[in-house]
């Protein structure tokens, strides 16, 4: 069962979609950046061989090298490459298309991505949220999302795919649709050989199916991904003998040394997700207070506030020592705890 649209029906998400687009749009010239360009090598190599999109060695940077030179391998880009190479495809065949790699063309592709996350977290907002219109504005508003809806990394496609694939489930066990279900299946699959992070969220389809007593929804849905995961595992055996994501996290164990697995670097990373919610969530308060319980999340805010400042004036978790913590990011921290205890409230 579906719940209320909130109080302006589409409106809202047709809002979102205006603001992905108008981002989007005006990014069109945009330099590739970042991590653009080691897809876009993956690209390259695809055009010329389409059945092995991580042959030979291109996107390494100078610590891949090394890791390769201390064990006495030959640099190859199937071990340094971490993500699958869905994103890659796409942009080989947006360059195909262009007669070859330019920046206005690419973005514009890549544009579906935003603009279909934010529709699929519309239909899920409408199936769990009290107003699925502050749900979809949120994201779309997020100065993270806008950002990453320009790139053309697997963050923004993976999510996209995901939150159809997920979307779709739903409404398929929902309505007990087992062709709807394979559909989603599909999108799964892809997500998958977009992202390997993806994978995490894979126990939500039998969480929601299974109680429902839905399996035949679950198994078709499963089994079309698992045709599409099966595929590129079956490409890694006959090309490389050996299966790219065991690989490739292999080599990253390697090229971090190990440090960034352990609880004290996973702690950090934690930390710094948490200043990034404080920086980035600009709109968060402005929904809390739009909503119907504003009194309540003002209370929760203002609860949030007072952790904060404790957060930032006692500095219980040590980071006035830290380099790694400037005052700026120690307020961070503060504001993106407090955003947690108010939404979470």
């Amino acid at each position: 069962m579906e719940r209320s649209a909130g109080r302006l029906g589409s409106g809202p998400l047709l809002a979102a979609l205006a603001i992905a687009l108008a981002a989007g749009l005006f990014g069109l010239q945009r330099p590739f950046h970042i991590d653009d360009p080691a897809y876009l090598a993956v690209a390259r190599t695809i055009l010329d061989n389409p059945l092995d999109p991580l042959a030979g060695a291109v996107a390494l940077d100078a610590r891949d090298l090394a890791v390769f030179r201390e064990r006495g391998e030959t640099p190859q880009t199937f071990a340094a490459m971490s993500h699958p190479p869905l994103v890659a495809y796409a942009l080989a065949l947006c360059a195909f298309l262009a007669g070859g790699v330019r920046e206005a063309p690419s973005h514009l592709a890549f544009l579906v991505f935003p603009l279909l996350a934010l529709a699929a977290l519309w239909r899920l907002g409408r199936r769990f949220a009290s107003d699925s219109g502050a749900v979809v504005l949120l994201l779309a508003t997020s100065p993270i999302f806008l950002l990453c809806g320009q790139g053309l990394m697997t963050d923004v496609p993976a999510l996209a795919l995901t939150l159809v694939g997920l979307a779709l489930f739903i409404t398929a066990v929902d309505q007990e649709q087992p062709r709807l279900a394979a559909i989603a299946g599909l999108f799964l699959g892809l997500s998958l050989v977009t992202r390997y992070a993806t994978l995490a969220l894979l126990p939500l389809w039998p969480l929601y199916a299974l109680p429902r007593r839905r399996s035949r929804e679950l198994l078709a849905s499963l089994a079309c991904a698992a045709a599409v995961g099966s595929l590129w595992a079956l490409q890694n055996c006959v090309y490389h003998g050996d299966l790219h994501v065991l690989v490739s996290s292999a080599h990253y164990a390697r090229y971090y040394g190990g440090s960034n697995f352990g609880l004290e670097a996973l702690g950090e990373r934690a930390l710094v997700d948490i200043a990034g919610l404080g920086g980035t969530g600009l709109f968060l308060p402005l929904f809390l207070f739009a909503q119907t319980r504003w009194r309540r999340n003002a209370l929760a805010l203002a609860g949030g506030l007072i952790l904060a400042a404790a957060i930032v004036a006692l500095d219980p978790l040590g980071l006035q020592a830290s380099a790694k913590a400037p005052p700026h990011l120690r307020i961070a921290l503060g504001v993106g705890f407090a955003l947690l205890v108010a939404a979470w409230a």
